[in-house]
């Protein structure tokens, strides 16, 4: 749980992006980067969610950051053949928690 008391409001990023992720097979996992976001550190808390409906069947796997400016999103592909999504917005949240 997060507390809210618990967020350093002088390390906060958001944000809206739009992400065009490429062809997802079946059953893979496809990671897509948005880079140069000001702000944004790898000892941040991400959470991201798309301003429209995924594609069919996709779940979103996960959102993080593995170098500083860049949001990695990650879609799982469960059903049983490729899914293309297109470009959706994302909106993305980032904090540090207070030490």
């Amino acid at each position: 749980m997060i507390a809210l008391n618990n967020i350093d409001p002088a390390h906060v990023v958001e944000g809206i992006a739009a992400v065009n992720p490429a062809s997802i097979a079946s059953g893979a996992i496809g990671n897509t980067d948005i880079t140069g976001i000001p702000g944004l550190t790898t000892d941040m808390r991400v959470f991201a969610c798309p301003q429209a409906q995924l594609g069919v069947g996709l779940v979103l796997n996960g959102a993080w950051c593995p170098a500083d400016g860049t949001l990695r999103i990650a879609l799982y592909n469960p059903t049983g053949g490729a899914v293309d999504l297109g470009s959706v917005n994302w909106a993305y949240f980032a904090f540090k928690p207070r030490t």
